[in-house]
């Protein structure tokens, strides 16, 4: 009785560690319920259905101890991942601010973008502008300090010309100005100065004369005369300019009259050539001429007018012609 109890419970035990852990079923002998005792297959049966549900438990309380442990691991996990999820929510939302902080900025520099670019396609195009327009800036400040400095230099050589001026004589320098003279009136002025200077060098030279010089070491001459010689002086040059005056008229009349007589001369020249011309011609026509020879072979020459003569002339006392022949103007 006592063997089927101890049989019934541990029977039992195994049936509810099964139906716990679901590991092991119990044999249909295990299962059999009845009034009759227990054989000890039975009984062995129901001891290896025991242990192996003791092992299947063992094993699960070992399944579960790894499962605590992995849950404990996951469940540290899970605080870690909630609150990297926290951490991340909270970079979530700095990210959103900070997305949304950038878009704001990101409109804000294309509307500064847009106004810097202005009227120009592109910003490319603003910036070539602006740097074009920059170098004209630059050259229209270098061109407003030259144009300074300038202004200050004019004024500088507009004080030296004034202080120049002021000891010049001149009032200001419109009158020094005014006072200007043109190329040919300074060429004048040069060479009347070099006028002056030669002037001035030979009244120097004549007053460095040793005569002069004596004259004006001498004794003051008595004036009245000195003034009876500038008269007689005056008076000689009075003389001597009429004289000149007059000589200059009596060129004029001659210089007059040698061109009357030029004039007169080249007239003479042909008319004496024509007059010489038809005087041969008379000559020859009238058998008076030079040119007629010796009728009676002397081979000299009879030539004169009016009357016979001779070329060579006849001894003195000769008459008629040397060769025995009668010369005469006729032939």
């Amino acid at each position: 009785m006592e063997a089927r109890v101890a049989y019934e419970k541990a029977r039992a035990e195994v049936a509810e560690i099964s139906a716990t852990h679901g590991d092991a079923e119990p044999s249909e002998d295990v299962g059999a319920r009845g009034d009759a005792e227990p054989s000890e297959e039975a009984v062995a049966a129901v001891l290896a259905a025991a242990e192996r549900t003791l092992r299947a438990a063992s094993d699960t309380a070992a399944a579960e101890l790894a499962l605590q442990e992995e849950t404990g691991r996951l469940a540290a996990e899970l605080a870690e991942a909630g609150e990297r999820s926290r951490s991340l929510d909270l970079e979530a939302a700095e990210t959103r601010t900070r997305r949304d902080q950038l878009a704001e900025q990101r409109e804000r520099l294309a509307a500064l973008l847009d106004e810097a670019r202005g009227g120009d396609p592109s910003l490319e195009a603003r910036l070539e502008r602006l740097a074009a327009e920059a170098a004209l800036l630059h050259d229209a400040a270098e061109a407003v300090g030259t144009s300074a400095t300038a202004e200050r230099e004019r004024e500088a050589a507009r004080a030296q010309a004034s202080s120049a001026a002021a000891e010049a004589g001149f009032a200001t320098l419109d009158d020094a100005r005014a006072a200007e003279r043109g190329a040919a009136e300074r060429e004048e002025m040069a060479e009347r100065l070099r006028r002056f200077a030669d002037e001035q060098a030979a009244v120097e030279a004549l007053l460095a004369d040793p005569e002069l010089v004596a004259a004006a070491a001498a004794s003051e001459p008595e004036l009245a005369t000195l003034e009876a010689e500038h008269g007689r002086a005056e008076q000689e040059a009075a003389d001597r300019t009429s004289a000149r005056d007059h000589a200059r008229s009596r060129l004029g009349q001659l210089t007059g009259l040698a061109a009357e007589l030029e004039g007169a001369h080249r007239r003479y020249g042909p008319a004496a050539e024509r007059h010489r011309l038809a005087r041969r011609l008379a000559e020859l026509a009238g058998g008076t001429s030079a040119d007629n020879p010796c009728t009676s072979g002397c081979r000299r020459t009879c030539w004169g007018s009016g009357s016979a003569r001779w070329w060579p002339p006849r001894t003195t006392g000769s008459t008629g012609c040397p060769a025995g022949g009668t010369c005469s103007s006729t032939t």
